[in-house]
């Protein structure tokens, strides 16, 4: 109920807002888009009466006084051309109250004489004031179709306002009970309340249409246009209802960033802030979380397989995600688990998590493991072996980056999900054409930088024939952060929502190490049988591309042409030695640019067989 009031209060000033700075704005919003909608009902209801018409043989008995016989076809061809009209001044009216509302939003942000607050500050002024314009015309039309219905029909009407009432005092009765049936009740009114207005509106429209039906069974029988009429109006109210309470929930849920758009003594909220989320004080108290775990784990492990002893709030510093440790009695005794719950905002974030983890259960290789995922109130959770809270030594961290990083392309991608993978994404050789290379541009500054990036467009097509050819396997960025690691027993990162699939060197954090480090790095991972070992000049070559990718699109153009470079240096060099992939090796063992560029040429059937098996 103070959630209520507190909207209802927000509608209250914001109309009293309007009213006071741009009463002429304001009034014609309302009224031209009240006219709108009530043409585009007359739009529709006329031709159904020309159908009437047509199909019978004489004019009705009530049409007798005004139109006579001999006036038939013209009387129909007159209301076609009224539809006709209708329709045409229903758009014209929708452009004028556009109109309106734009003039009326720049007035009152003129009137305050602030500081732009937001980027979109303009578009949201505008929308939030042609919505609160829409608010005061679905009222005039639902109350208007309603009393005309109620004139119509009173049966119907009488119907459709007791089901709104009793609908309206049951959602908040459930609000206020502390069960999961409430809290999935609040979930839904606070975060989805224009869905569940519009099913319920649906709802009430069908049972009006029963109750119609039922009347005329029962031998109750009227004029047919009547009946049609009253369906109409009936369903035009429920639309309007439903109209104004999604305008309603879009102002409420961004009152953060419209009041101080309106009015002149709120502040803008601070660059942390977002739109609220009610989880935290919602899902996340103590006493609140415990009904939600436990039902968690009925889902996973099965009704009365675990029971859930403990659980305490864990930091986390990403972004969307919150962390719970939990303690359960379970099959296999006491055990501690890590519960993952996605913020709806993430929920991209989850679904490109989970299709790996699934597919790759197993606790090794930096991977979190996987015991299972539920569904509350619209959020995803995840159950997962518990990670720890130890974070790396920072003092050889730069060491175990490296190590953790290359170990994981050793990891083979399971076979489906990279098809699935491959059929989605654009891999590194598809999204960087020679043509990328005339974005450096602007950086070029003197005619041998010209020259150089001219010889590396040259040689483009033989940096990504060398690159293609790589194994292709796992990457995620999140692993060169020491703060997403934990090393209580076997390291482990927790984020894996960026993973990609891409060939054996793709990452930028490689051009920070020499290349004696990565060489050291490759020898020790233990590579699949049916995965040649990569080579360790090109999987320096594809860390140097991945990091020009990343600079170019973060629009370093300055750390991009050095990259390049770098890359034509050793492109030179390579090609100097070897003409690449499917032509005769060179003795390349002096190499001045990476160690020993070793068995590419021999590995290029084996890459491309893999190719084919993702594709």
């Amino acid at each position: 109920m103070s959630r209520l009031r507190d909207s209802t209060s927000l509608l209250r000033r914001l109309a009293g807002r309007l009213r006071a700075l741009t009463p002429a704005e304001a009034l014609g919003t309302v009224i031209l888009l009240a006219l709108s909608q009530g043409l585009l009902l007359l739009a529709f209801i006329l031709p159904l009466k020309i159908v009437l018409l047509v199909t019978q043989p004489e004019l009705p008995a009530y049409l007798d006084p005004w139109v006579s016989p001999e006036e038939r076809i013209p009387f129909i061809a007159g209301l076609a051309v009224a539809s006709v009209l209708s329709y045409g001044l229903h758009h014209l009216c929708q452009w004028g109250a556009n109109r309106a509302a734009e003039r009326g939003s720049r007035r009152i942000a003129a009137s305050h004489d602030k500081l732009r607050v937001f980027a979109d500050a303009e578009t949201l002024m505008r929308d939030s004031y042609h919505r609160l314009g829409r608010i005061g015309a679905s009222t005039l039309l639902a109350a208007g179709t309603f009393t005309l219905g109620l004139w119509l029909d009173p049966l119907v009407f009488l119907v459709l306002a007791g089901l709104a009432v009793v609908e309206a005092l049951a959602v908040m009765r459930l609000a206020t009970w502390s069960s999961a049936i409430g809290n999935a009740t609040r979930s839904l009114v606070e975060e989805k309340l224009g869905f569940l207005a519009g099913i319920l509106g649906s709802v009430n429209f069908l049972l009006a249409f029963v109750v119609l039906m039922v009347t005329y069974l029962q031998g109750a029988a009227g004029n047919p246009l009547i009946a049609i009429v009253t369906l109409l109006l009936a369903r035009e109210s429920q639309q309007k209802l439903v109209m104004l309470l999604q305008d309603a929930h879009f102002l409420d849920r961004r009152e953060q960033r419209i009041r101080p758009l309106y009015f002149s003594a709120d502040l803008a909220p601070g660059p942390g802030a977002r739109m609220p989320d009610n989880t935290l004080t919602r899902d996340f108290t103590p006493s609140a979380r415990t009904d939600w775990l436990q039902a968690v784990l009925d889902d996973i492990h099965g009704a009365g397989n675990s029971r859930l002893r403990t659980h305490y709030w864990v930091d986390s510093a990403m972004p969307g995600v919150l962390w719970l440790c939990t303690e359960i009695d379970g099959e296999r005794g006491t055990e501690t688990l890590g519960v993952k719950w996605f913020e709806q905002r993430a929920l991209v974030m989850a679904d490109h998590e989970a299709e790996l983890l699934a597919n790759h259960p197993a606790r090794d290789h930096g991977l979190l493991g996987w015991i299972g995922q539920a569904r509350v109130a619209g959020h995803r959770v995840f159950l997962l072996p518990w990670p720890g809270e130890k974070l790396p030594d920072q003092h050889n961290w730069r060491a175990q980056r490296l190590a953790r990083m290359v170990a994981l392309w050793g990891l083979q991608p399971d076979k489906r999900l990279a098809q699935r993978y491959r059929r989605t994404h654009r891999l590194v050789w598809e999204r960087l054409p020679a043509e990328r290379l005339e974005e450096l541009g602007p950086v070029l500054e003197c005619e041998e930088d010209r020259e150089k990036v001219s010889r590396l467009t040259e040689a483009w097509d033989s940096l990504l024939r060398w690159v293609k050819h790589q194994p292709l396997a796992l990457h995620n960025p999140a692993m060169a952060m020491r703060g997403n690691w934990r090393d209580d027993e076997t390291p482990v990162c927790l984020r894996w929502d960026q993973w990609v699939i891409e060939p054996v060197g793709h990452e930028p954090a490689l051009v920070e190490y020499r290349p004696e480090e990565l060489r050291h790095a490759l020898e020790q991972v233990p590579w699949p049988v049916d995965t040649h070992r990569p080579d360790p000049t090109v999987v320096y070559l594809a860390g140097l591309l991945c990091a020009f990718e990343k600079a170019l699109n973060q629009r370093h153009l300055s750390r991009a042409k050095e990259v390049a470079f770098r890359m034509l240096d050793l492109l030179t060099t390579m090609l100097a030695s070897d003409p690449g992939p499917g032509h005769q090796q060179s003795d390349v063992s002096a190499n001045p640019a990476i160690a020993t560029h070793g068995d590419s040429v021999a590995s290029t059937q084996q890459a491309d067989a893999q190719k084919r098996d993702y594709s």
